[in-house]
């Protein structure tokens, strides 16, 4: 492993965000059957109340487990794999009908959010720095296999890269049946690690991306999104703080997306503790269908802000949170992992998720965590040369006569 704090930064931030997902995934599916505000929902609707949460996999959630997928009820499939015992349908906050597999994935397996932020690392590693709406949009129509929604991308984002297919990326996002969803939010990670130490350009590049995923015109995803990139970015700084990792956040992006941050970490405050403050969030955002962008960046930065930038109990804290916890989980962790490096994440946790989701034979990603690591170091390298020329040149200029 490349020896240096640039290095474990940009490690920590990715695998967080991988190990998070993982951790807080089959608390997501806590409940299964049909919708009820106590025990949660099937199939891709968050969430289980964080007491069933505690009743079933115990309190806190603080290891890996088996990830239940397309359970609708019963009794869940008991033999862990990746190939479907069966199938289900079901139709997701009105829109149209899904087919999918009933599976219970290994622990530590990905799900859609790291195939999505996979799909941002391989447009960064195609152009070799800092990616538009367009490279995203043209690594998911080069690296996507479509025979493979429902597995760990969701069958939602068929009709995303079926749009793709005949829009440009400008438009895409104006289509999204879902708004408000949190897609953007779990796959922009990357776009904060290669603007490490740059919020504001980390922000701006965020906002341009998720355009292809949801417009701003009909969500504040985006700008969620563009706060954690620019959380991230921050994050990398030697003189960062918890303090500063979240004013940076707010700074660049939609006033709602501060005032809702402001929300969360007021409620945080109050009961500074990552289980004890579930219940607050729960009377705050509990019992609406389905989560959204401004809950979940909410709540993120909150577990950020009780676990004092801690990955490993921000992380925890997700998890045990109920609703949307795989994505509260990833999302504070990833911040977290940025601010304090790999070697704040148990190892063991690293190991599993990297082995149990390369395993996957319906997974697109295809390099280990510490490859993705090294790959997105080269291209922050290659970026601060760019810049140092910039300089150079402009400190040249400012010589001449």
């Amino acid at each position: 492993m490349i020896d240096n704090m640039l290095f474990k930064k940009i490690y920590g931030c990715n695998a967080a965000g991988y190990v998070g997902a993982a951790l807080g995934e089959p608390a997501r599916r806590c409940g299964g059957g049909v919708f009820d505000c106590y025990n949660g929902l099937c199939g891709p609707i968050e969430g289980a109340h964080w007491k069933v949460i505690d009743a079933t996999l115990g309190r806190p959630v603080d290891r890996l487990l088996p990830q239940v997928k397309g359970w609708a009820g019963g009794e869940p499939p008991s033999e862990v794999g990746y190939e479907p015992k069966g199938w289900v349908t079901l139709r997701w906050h009105n829109g149209p009908i899904f087919r999918l597999p009933v599976v219970n994935y290994p622990p530590g397996t990905s799900e859609d959010g790291g195939e999505r932020k996979w799909l941002v690392i391989k447009a960064i590693l195609d152009k070799g720095g800092r990616i538009t709406k367009e490279d995203l949009r043209e690594a998911w129509l080069k690296y996507i296999n479509p025979e493979w929604f429902g597995f760990h991308l969701l069958p939602r984002d068929k009709y995303t890269y079926e749009n793709m297919k005949r829009l440009p990326a400008s438009e895409v996002g104006k289509y999204d049946r879902w708004p408000g969803n949190v897609d953007c939010l779990m796959m922009i990670h990357p776009v904060g690690i290669i603007n490490a130490c740059d919020p504001k350009t980390a922000a701006q590049d965020a906002l341009d991306v998720c355009q292809t995923i949801q417009s701003s015109l009909i969500s504040y995803a985006p700008d969620a999104a563009a706060a954690i990139a620019a959380a991230i970015a921050e994050a990398f700084k030697p003189s960062a703080t918890v303090e500063s990792i979240i004013e940076e956040a707010k700074k660049y992006v939609d006033e709602n997306i501060g005032q809702v941050i402001d929300e969360g970490l007021e409620i945080a405050r109050k009961t500074p503790d990552i289980l004890e403050v579930r219940e607050s969030f729960w009377k705050r955002f509990g019992g609406r269908i389905p989560t959204d962008s401004l809950e979940v960046v909410s709540e993120s930065f909150a577990m950020f802000w009780i676990a004092k930038g801690d990955p490993k109990l921000a992380m925890i804290g997700g998890a045990s949170l109920g609703r949307d916890a795989d994505c509260v989980a990833s999302i504070a962790g990833a911040i977290a992992g940025a601010f304090k490096g790999v070697d704040a994440i148990p190892k063991e946790w690293i190991e599993t998720c990297n082995k149990a989701t390369l395993a996957s034979p319906y997974t697109l990603i295809n390099m280990s965590f510490e490859e993705q690591a090294e790959a997105l170091y080269k291209v922050v390298l290659k970026i601060m040369e760019e810049k140092k020329r910039q300089i150079e040149t402009l400190e040249y200029l400012m010589k001449a006569s």
